[in-house]
């Protein structure tokens, strides 16, 4: 490999930094694939703490990353810091999601969504977290539903 580097240091006949020859070997943590072909930053709820991996580790549940590009963003558990707010969850690896119909979330950083009681039910489909984040959001069902 050292002989590898120090032609590569000189590819082309532009002379490359100790980084430069580590991005053609690695991809740097916040990402993941392969080098030389693809990079890719990790997707909202993950994170990749080594560089050169394939794949990149689920945030707990309740918990997701920033949204964004930046692989600064994805590269320690740390950067699991979002707590989805009540009215969405996240299973861990996903961004947090809006509670679907029929269901609340009056807690943050649930990892599910409450199933309203018999004879009511929350007609939102998923469009806001604010119309899913208390009981009160589930309405009495009307006669004959």
């Amino acid at each position: 490999l050292d002989g590898t580097i120090g032609y590569l240091k000189m590819w082309h006949g532009v002379e490359l930094t100790e980084s430069d020859v580590d991005a053609l070997y690695f991809c740097p943590s916040g990402t993941f694939g392969k080098p030389f072909s693809s990079c890719n930053t990790c997707p909202i709820g993950q994170y990749s703490t080594y560089p050169d991996t394939s794949t990149c580790s689920s945030c707990f549940n309740g918990k997701s990353t920033t949204s964004g590009m930046d692989p600064s963003n994805h590269d320690s558990a740390g950067d699991c810091s979002v707590t989805c707010p009540a009215g969405t969850y996240s299973t861990g690896g996903t961004a947090c999601l809006v509670c679907p119909a029929g269901t609340y979330g009056s807690s943050p950083g649930s990892a599910s969504c409450s199933v309203c009681p018999a004879g009511t039910f929350n007609v939102d489909q998923a469009t806001s977290a604010g119309a899913h984040d208390d009981l009160s959001d589930c309405s009495i069902c009307g006669a004959g539903r």
